[in-house]
């Protein structure tokens, strides 16, 4: 057990590393510094995580003893918040840079600041703060979970960057990121395994389809710049 809590913290920090490492051999001047610091606004972002579920339990919202409580504990509690303080720091300090320009920058900051969350939260779970609900199936598949919730919220908003709807792409991006999110901890809180390899294999097909997609406008976008 304390073998796989050790494992569990390096999966996504391993996985930011390798995007860092794979964009700078390919892309000599692509914005490495914003890749930190997105890594790091990731991080930081789990402060509001924290704060919400030392509330929930302070209210006895914490106690899953029905269905009702589950899912909204799962949808409200775990996935909205998470994804809303992902959601700010890449609308506020990224979105406006001239860096961001199509899905495809939008999926990768995306990414990066999803990769610090999850390390931040398989820390603390490594330490064993209180009130933050992480157990070692959370921590070992956060990593690749917050990979889709990051690909979802990156590409609607990166698309957003290229249309004029940008406020209804934004939106579509945070509504679908909560809604993966809250069925992903919906599984872990039941236990569902089955359910959870479920969710993995058809969240996988979804998001990449929208990696084809980002690829597929990031080279019309290039084309119209070059003409």
């Amino acid at each position: 057990m304390e073998i796989l809590k050790f494992v569990s913290f390096f999966i996504p920090p391993l996985i930011a590393f390798f995007i860092y490492i794979y964009l700078r051999y390919r892309f000599r001047q692509w914005a490495f510094s914003l890749l930190v610091k997105a890594f790091i606004w990731g991080a930081i972002s789990i402060v509001l995580v924290l704060a919400v579920q030392i509330l929930a339990s302070y209210f006895d919202l914490d106690r899953l003893s029905n269905l009702r409580r589950i899912l909204f504990y799962s949808l409200v509690v775990s996935a909205f918040f998470a994804e809303l303080g992902k959601f700010f720091f890449l609308k506020v300090f990224i979105y406006p840079r001239e860096e961001f320009k199509t899905p495809v920058d939008g999926i990768i900051f995306a990414v990066m600041i999803s990769m610090g969350f999850a390390t931040m939260n398989n820390l603390l779970y490594f330490i064993n703060i209180p009130n933050l609900t992480v157990n070692i199936p959370n921590a070992l598949t956060a990593g690749p979970a917050n990979v889709i919730f990051g690909v979802l919220l990156g590409f609607f908003i990166g698309l957003g960057k290229l249309r004029k709807m940008r406020y209804i792409d934004s939106m579509t991006g945070l509504i679908a990121a909560v809604f993966f999110h809250a069925l992903y901890s919906f599984c872990l809180i039941t236990s569902d395994y089955k359910l959870l390899w479920a969710f993995f294999i058809g969240s996988s097909v979804v998001v990449l389809s929208l990696c084809v997609a980002a690829l597929r406008i990031h080279s019309e976008a290039k084309t119209e710049e070059r003409k």
